[in-house]
């Protein structure tokens, strides 16, 4: 299913323009699916995401330097906070670790949600991509409220308090399961 998410993530993104993607397995599918667009600009805090750009395309990718997280080859630490201070990007790609009903985003890693919300801050477009288990799941760290990004990719249509949040807040709501079928 994280092919299908990707693939409707990518179609999303306008040739020639700059994205972060940020860390995240669902991220390192999206970057696979992203050699059908043209001139982009990639910038990234995961090195396996730097990497399938890298192999995978002639974009330009961007990432800063600093200290490799073993856990999931990500970098977070103050040389990252200095890089994405002086970034803009037209498009944020990034997961969570769980959804609140309230519509709260949340994660794990405090390091990660930090630099996370200064991109946020800094881009025109944020694509939330997650998988419906997300959905009611807790983590102990606010990222952001749903009502804060623009689009919301998921694999399975989610429940309808969600949906209230995304529709209040004219949120774009993608659903590759639904958007392939004929309702």
């Amino acid at each position: 299913m994280q092919k299908q998410i990707a693939l409707e993530v990518v179609k999303h993104i306008k040739d020639g323009s700059s994205v972060f993607i940020a860390l995240g397995t669902t991220m390192e599918a999206i970057a696979h699916e992203l050699a059908c667009k043209k001139d982009l600009t990639i910038f990234t805090n995961s090195l396996k995401v730097a990497n399938i750009i890298y192999e995978n395309t002639d974009f330009d990718v961007i990432i800063p330097g600093g200290t490799v997280q073993r856990r999931n080859a990500g970098l977070v630490d103050r040389e990252t906070e200095s890089f994405v201070k002086e970034i803009s990007v037209d498009y944020c790609l990034f997961t969570c670790g769980g959804v609140e009903k309230s519509g709260y985003l949340l994660g794990f890693y405090l390091q990660e949600i930090h630099i996370l919300k200064m991109v946020l801050e800094r881009s025109s477009y944020s694509f939330l991509v997650i998988d419906s288990e997300k959905v009611n799941k807790s983590a102990p760290i606010r990222i952001t409220h749903l009502s804060e990004i623009n689009s919301l990719f998921i694999d399975k249509k989610p429940s309808e308090g969600i949906l209230n949040i995304a529709r209040s807040n004219n949120i774009g709501v993608y659903i590759p399961e639904i958007l392939n079928t004929t309702l």
